[in-house]
């Protein structure tokens, strides 16, 4: 069994690649897939499933207006 875990600002989005395929999701798409500890969140897509990697996507856009 493996795990990921990946810490993001509000501007980015997160990368997730299985296998030949990538899924990016925003913070707003995130938050169907988070639930408390005693509920479970939903599932990933079908093909999405077995996780091989995750990556922060900054949005250059976003973070130029803040500095």
């Amino acid at each position: 069994m493996r795990s990921h875990i990946a810490l993001l600002a509000d501007t980015s989005s997160l990368r997730i690649e299985s296998g030949k395929r990538f899924l990016t999701l925003k913070i707003k798409d995130l938050e169907n897939y988070i639930s408390s500890r005693a509920k479970r969140g939903n599932m990933l897509p079908q093909g999405y499933r077995k996780v091989d990697s995750m990556s922060e996507e900054i949005d250059s856009k976003l973070s130029e207006v803040e500095q």
